[in-house]
């Protein structure tokens, strides 16, 4: 794959990319419904991808007194029973991501251009919110997929991984179509 990337871009070197700015819906499928990407396309190019959602109400808890923690600041054992049958809130939470990317440039006709993308960045939108009040945490989100170019028009297709730790990582399908400037 990466031999066909470097041939393609040599390949393409005289070619030049019209209306290089570009900016589309970026919607997930799961949880981030309302977005936005924009950036450049070119040989190689960026793309910054902001998504949100609201979130189904979660299982978060109220503060904890320090006295119930043990030394790396979670509930101590004995209490988490007691604390999750006494202390539970339910809140309203808003679902987010934020990807910064790049885009290199793989194929290249006459109206017509293909860019594989990626990104990373940070993220909310686990689909079970943890039922300790300390683990309602972000994490990090990585990004991969396709813009697709006809004439000014553009799709964009990606397959989205947030990780909060080995048991908890979730994914996304997100798509968008937009205009290039």
């Amino acid at each position: 794959l990466c031999l066909f990337i470097y041939i393609n871009i040599n390949a393409q070197e005289k070619r030049e990319l019209k209306n290089k700015w570009l900016i589309t819906t970026n919607s997930g499928v799961l949880k981030t419904p309302l977005g936005i990407k924009f950036g450049r396309i070119g040989k190689i190019g960026w793309n910054v991808g902001m998504r949100f959602g609201k979130g189904d109400r979660n299982n978060s808890y109220e503060p904890v007194s320090e006295s119930l923690l043990d030394e790396h600041g979670r509930l101590k054992p004995e209490y988490i029973k007691w604390y999750e049958e006494n202390h539970y809130v339910e809140n309203d939470v808003t679902n987010f991501s934020f990807v910064l990317g790049m885009n290199v440039n793989v194929l290249h006709q006459k109206d017509f251009s293909m860019h594989i993308q990626g990104g990373i960045g940070y993220a909310r939108w686990w689909e079970e919110y943890a039922k300790q009040w300390y683990n309602l945490d972000g994490g990090v989100e990585l990004e991969i997929g396709l813009l697709l170019k006809y004439q000014k028009w553009i799709g964009n297709i990606t397959g989205n991984y947030l990780n909060r730790d080995h048991n908890n990582a979730v994914g996304d399908f997100c798509f968008g179509v937009g205009y290039c400037f």
